[in-house]
């Protein structure tokens, strides 16, 4: 993700948030561009969070009866925490850590 080539994507706003946007921008030293990017990022990485607690959900309910499910899906959630782990890190996010709720 990180080393990936940019599109220009051009996005109607309204004249508020374009202003809100320009107001954020100054105080944080940051371009609308920057800010636009964090936003999409966090809202792909929030979308890919929910998706991934959906599916432990089902797994959960599904109990397996077989112990072996059991290990095949400790293995594949695994493999998908560090795949996710791995294209935050590209994206320059951070290790996960809990907020003062539990929630990331």
């Amino acid at each position: 993700m990180g080393d990936m080539g940019r599109k220009q994507v051009i996005v109607q706003l309204s004249d508020q948030i374009v202003a809100d946007l320009d107001a954020m921008g100054r105080a944080d030293g940051a371009s609308r561009s920057e800010l636009i990017r964090q936003a999409v990022a966090n809202l792909l990485r929030d979308r890919r969070w929910r998706d991934l607690d959906r599916a432990a959900n089902l797994a959960y309910e599904r109990q397996p009866a077989d112990p072996a499910d059991d290990a095949f899906l400790e293995a594949a959630a695994r493999v998908v925490f560090e795949r996710l782990d791995r294209d935050e890190a590209a994206a320059g996010f951070g290790p996960w850590e809990p907020g003062p709720d539990g929630e990331r």
